[in-house]
C-alpha cells in the first residue's frame, strides 16, 4: 500500500566534493492511521447529528410556542369580532327606532 519517494540529500565532504545520497521514504497508510482516521471521521459525523438533531428540536419548540400564541390571538379575535357585531346590531336597533319614530312604551295594557 506504501509509494516510495525519492529524496535526495547532498552534503560536502573534507574535499569539497559534494556526496549525493538518495533518501527513500515510505509513505502509507497502516493499519494503526486507518483506524485513527475512521475513528475521526465517525466523531466529526456524530457531532454534526447531534448539532442537527439540537437544531430542529429547538425549532419544534418555538413552532409550537408560536402556535399555541396564534390560537390565542385568534380566539381573541373571534371574540372581539362577536362583541363589534353585538355592538353594531345595538347601534342599528337604536338608529331604526328613531327613522321609524318608535316611543319607548310606559305602561303596557292587555285585553
Amino acid at each position: 500500500m506504501g509509494r516510495f519517494f525519492t529524496l535526495t540529500n547532498a552534503k560536502k565532504n573534507f574535499n569539497g566534493l559534494e556526496r549525493r545520497r538518495t533518501i527513500n521514504l515510505k509513505s502509507g497508510a497502516g493499519p494503526t492511521s486507518l483506524k485513527f482516521l475512521t475513528i475521526a471521521v465517525l466523531a466529526v459525523l456524530s457531532l454534526l447529528y447531534l448539532v442537527q438533531a439540537n437544531r430542529s428540536a429547538t425549532k419544534g419548540y418555538s413552532l409550537k410556542a408560536l402556535e399555541e400564541e396564534r390560537t390565542k390571538i385568534e380566539a381573541q379575535n373571534e371574540r372581539l369580532e362577536v362583541e363589534a357585531a353585538r355592538q353594531k346590531s345595538i347601534s342599528e336597533i337604536e338608529n331604526k327606532t328613531k327613522d321609524l319614530q318608535m316611543v319607548p312604551v310606559d305602561k303596557v295594557e292587555y285585553e
